[in-house]
């Protein structure tokens, strides 16, 4: 049986950098008090940066965060 998606409209960019950066916030700071450790991927390129800029300004235990780079591309 297949789930409903859902939706979500944003009136500006703004709104949907605030609410991603939120999300994933809540999601790292969950992994940390739950294992003291977070591991999270996140893409390269010009797409993602504005959400990965206001997201380095939160207050995240980064010493506890690994992250890894990914990339959409096949690189050998």
């Amino acid at each position: 049986m297949a789930e409903e998606i859902e939706w979500w409209d944003f009136d500006a960019a703004e709104d949907l950098i605030d609410a991603v950066v939120g999300d994933v916030s809540f999601i790292i700071e969950s992994a940390l008090d739950a294992r003291g450790q977070a591991l999270v991927a996140f893409p390269g390129g010009s797409t993602p940066k504005p959400i990965l800029e206001k997201l380095a300004q939160a207050n995240i235990r980064w010493k506890s965060v690994t992250i890894i780079p990914t990339d959409d591309r096949l690189v050998p």
